[in-house]
């Protein structure tokens, strides 16, 4: 019979990790919005997706230029603390200044959030090695949308009852978070000892049925 493997540590932290950043994700989108709404007018709406857009050329270009210089495994988790330390940022500046937080805001999360999203993806997609990745990815989406349910709903309570600048520094603990976690999904290079490959003991009896079975 075929052993049920059972998931391997770096695919748990892969899990966890994709969880973590769809929940930053989800949550923080719920926070951009709530916050463009109550500080700058509707009609500003067209301006601020022309200037996410350049912002994400901008940021595409220079992500592009740090994977030709740096590894992911550096690079994708120094993005998510410098995120991080930018929503600190924005977190101490929005009593003094909330309109000029909500546009960075604003342009932080929609910009930068896929980037950091694909950076997570692209770790898992070469700490795996196919065989894995096809039995695992699965799981690991999964495990993505569900905790950006579980953000979503934590978002609407912090917020309810803190308000939503209340927000800010939980999403930079949720970046940080996700720094660790990619870190962790890193690791070392995929081994032998890390791949789920089949039960070669299963092979050998099937094998030696045939060559039975010829005789």
């Amino acid at each position: 019979m075929m052993r049920i493997s059972r998931p391997s540590s770096p695919v748990v932290a892969a899990m966890i990790g994709a969880a973590a950043v769809t929940a930053q994700f989800v949550s923080g989108k719920a926070v951009r919005d709530a916050l463009f709404l109550t500080s700058l007018d509707l009609t500003a709406l067209p301006t601020m997706l022309l200037a996410t857009s350049v912002c994400s050329i901008l940021l595409v270009i220079a992500s592009a230029r740090a994977q030709r210089r740096f590894p992911p495994s550096t690079w994708v988790p120094a993005t998510f603390v410098a995120s991080g330390a930018l929503f600190v940022v924005e977190s101490l500046l929005r009593s003094h200044a909330p309109v000029a937080v909500a546009i960075a805001v604003y342009l932080h999360i929609s910009a930068a959030g896929p980037i950091l999203a694909s950076g997570f993806w692209l770790i898992a997609s070469e700490r795996f090695d196919p065989h894995t990745a096809k039995k695992r990815f699965g799981q690991i989406a999964a495990a993505g949308t569900l905790g950006g349910l579980v953000s979503a709903l934590a978002a609407e309570r912090i917020a309810a009852a803190f308000g939503t600048p209340a927000m800010l520094p939980v999403l930079a603990v949720l970046q940080c978070g996700s720094a660790w976690l990619v870190r962790a999904t890193c690791g070392h290079r995929a081994t032998n000892r890390d791949r789920e490959v089949p039960d070669h003991s299963s092979l050998r009896t099937i094998t030696r049925r045939l060559k039975a079975d010829s005789r």
